[in-house]
């Protein structure tokens, strides 16, 4: 180790601390009061100490032991219940205590901010607690519970060390800062082992000490206020980033929720194009490429246009010949009535016509009628056509019989005429058939046509009602159709994202307008560091926005290495902040309290030599007067000439039992540290 350095200057602003215990009382009983231990402490630099004490192989030392597990912890944890702690230990030391102090309670005279302020709190099985800016500790313990809340004194503390900072919580936090946090950074477990700067209070302690969203930045921008090297500009600045982050997440998701809308779209298109047109020849895809899928619909567009313009033609064609047999039958339907006109006229008034023959013609006069019941034309009815078929034959044979009747009586000329025009009847008849047989083909075929045709039609429209809905989704899904919500969406998105490297810009420059502050406080923790340790070593902190928080040591020499030097840089740093509000600058209380940092790896010279150096600080700085408090603890055993000083405020032993801090075991050896 290199020469000592030089006395530690400090700049002293301040005439005392904003926050510091005068003394702690723990009460045996409330009613009546009985004082059990009475420790008081003065400003500048306190230590309690817990002295390691031989005990022979052969002594019973079941019940005890020595340098730990006398109080030391819980005493630090009594004076964290006083400052607004939930509870006063951890679960098997409060049900020991309670056990043994029913109607116990711990006091305090505390002084925040130059009013003193009297505290009483329960450690028995009630929870009472209650503080008073007016009554001395003695007097308020023997008052009645309800007329000073202690709710007066929390709300002091919050009002005197939290409201004055730049921003009531976190950037990215709904839950305000409270005391409670800044009480956790002045006062940490000693569970946590001093190995995190941000980290102060250890799950096994069960403090009950409300904790961060964001453990970490919540923690570091916290002290980074209480040093007053973050202003509100920077928190709002944060605060508006990141509601901004939040926002383009939140588009972003629902911009990610369109694009999938509109892929399931495209999906649900394509495969109903591919399901009209069938899969793909070999050779080619249902991709987007030359061959792909809009060459495919294009084509096939264009094909089955080119089929229905031939089925149009075709129909036309059947059409027209339709049209031309229709005007066959028709002549032939007169020509064959007029033949029966002429037959029957030479005996028709002899001859009346049967029921058969009335059926008949009534059968003939609805031939382009439609039945009612089968909604088709009669023309067109197998059953109505094979029905009149039959009475036609039958009145053919009947007219045959009656014209060779009347031939008997005719002249031999009207004989041969009858015999000529129902000799031409039967032939046309006979003709008049195939016709309809014809006819009957034609509307079959153009029946059949118009559905090629209503089936290609149909194709054609759902093809192009499924290609417009392909276009449609993939223009949504690439945000290229103006006006809708993922076109909005994705300009949005690329304003807020150039809003929010503008804010960054403006973040990073409100976290570098303090620089010349930092620099005076690295400046002071790296003579802290010098003063403790030696020239060899500088210290350094890093800030955001390209670091977090964090104080470090520099150019390490020997063997100072791994968790001592980490440990080491944090304890310094603590001092180094209660030093910083000395010298008049931020929010701290100026209060510290540590609870045996030695057993965080700390080697004993460097330990020692740690310790010599706050109390000659303490001293320098009017030493019971000094415009600081710090609370340590120790298992090791201070520096001989610090030993037999008012520093030590109290002296903690295994043995004999009035030593321990409650002056006995309390029923679970073991249970403190």
């Amino acid at each position: 180790m290199a020469q000592e350095h030089e006395m530690l200057d400090i700049q002293k602003r301040r005439k005392q601390p904003r926050l510091w215990i005068e003394n702690l009382t723990i009460f045996s009983d409330t009613d009546p009061v009985a004082v059990l231990r009475e420790i008081s402490f003065t400003q500048g630099l306190n230590i309690i100490w817990s002295i390691a004490q031989q005990v022979d192989d052969d002594e019973d030392t079941s019940s005890m032991l020595t340098g730990h597990s006398v109080g030391k912890t819980l005493l630090c944890r009594l004076i964290r219940y006083c400052l607004g702690e939930h509870t006063f230990g951890r679960k098997d030391a409060v049900e020991a205590i309670r056990h043994v102090f029913p109607k116990g309670a711990v006091g305090a005279t505390i002084h925040v901010d130059g009013v003193s302020w009297s505290v009483v709190r329960s450690i028995g099985i009630s929870d009472n607690s209650y503080a008073s800016s007016e009554l001395p500790l003695s007097g308020l313990a023997a008052m009645p519970h309800g007329e000073y809340p202690y709710s007066g004194f929390r709300k002091s503390l919050d009002e005197i060390f939290v409201k004055p900072l730049p921003s009531p919580k976190p950037p990215e936090g709904k839950e305000p800062y409270l005391w409670d946090h800044i009480l956790a950074w002045l006062t940490r477990d000693q569970e946590t082992r001093y190995q995190n700067f941000w980290k102060w209070r250890s799950q096994r302690s069960g403090s009950q000490t409300p904790t961060f969203a964001r453990r970490k930045q919540d923690a570091l921008f916290l002290i980074r206020m209480v040093l007053g090297i973050a202003d509100d500009r920077e928190s709002k600045r944060i605060e508006k980033i990141e509601n901004l982050k939040n926002t383009v997440k939140e588009k972003e998701t629902r911009q990610k929720e369109l694009i999938e809308e509109s892929e399931n779209r495209i999906q649900y298109a394509k495969q109903a194009l591919i399901d009209l047109m069938g899969p793909p020849e070999k050779g080619l895809d249902n991709g987007n490429g030359l061959f792909g899928l809009t060459t495919r619909v294009e084509s096939f567009k264009k094909s089955t246009s080119q089929e229905l313009e031939k089925l149009k033609d075709k129909k036309r064609l059947l059409d027209n010949t339709l049209i031309a047999n229709k005007a066959i039958v028709r002549n032939m339907e007169r020509n064959i009535k007029k033949l029966v006109a002429a037959v029957q006229g030479i005996d028709e008034s002899l001859e009346k016509p049967d029921e058969k023959d009335k059926e008949r013609q009534t059968l003939e006069s609805e031939w382009e009628s439609e039945c009612t019941f089968g909604n088709i034309d009669f023309k067109q009815c197998s059953h109505y056509r094979a029905y009149l078929d039959e009475l036609r034959g039958k009145w053919i044979a009947l007219e045959k019989i009656r014209k060779e009747k009347r031939a008997h009586t005719s002249s031999q000329n009207d004989v041969q005429a009858i015999e000529q025009m129902i000799l031409d009847e039967a032939q046309m008849r006979e003709k008049l058939n195939r016709h309809y047989t014809e006819i009957q083909n034609l509307e079959n075929q153009i029946k059949s046509v118009d559905e090629k045709i209503q089936q290609a039609v149909m194709k054609l429209k759902l093809i192009e009602h499924h290609n417009a809905q392909r276009r449609d989704a993939m223009e949504l899904k690439d945000g290229e159709k103006e006006g809708s919500e993922l076109s909005v969406i994705i300009n949005e998105i690329q304003t807020d994202r150039h809003d929010l490297r503008n804010m960054g810009a403006a973040l990073e420059k409100a976290q570098s307008d303090p620089y010349h502050r930092v620099m005076e406080l690295k400046k002071l923790y790296d003579k802290v560091l010098k003063t403790v340790l030696s020239d060899s070593y500088a210290g350094e902190i890093l800030l955001p926005p390209k670091e977090d928080l964090s104080f470090v040591i520099r150019k390490t020499a020997g063997n100072l290495t791994g968790e001592a030097v980490e440990s080491l840089a944090l304890i310094l740093a603590d001092v180094t902040a209660m030093l910083w509000a000395v010298e008049g600058n931020g929010h701290h209380p100026c209060f510290l309290m540590h609870d045996s940092p030695r057993e965080a790896d700390l080697d004993h010279h460097i330990y020692g030599r740690f310790l010599r150096r706050i109390h000659e600080l303490s001293n320098n700085l009017d030493g019971h007067q000094a415009p600081f408090q710090y609370i340590l603890t120790t298992t090791t055993d201070p520096p001989q000439t610090m030993q037999n000083t008012e520093t030590i405020r109290l002296k903690l032993k295994a043995q004999p039992e009035d030593r321990l801090l409650f002056k006995r075991f309390l029923k679970k050896p073991g249970i403190f540290d």
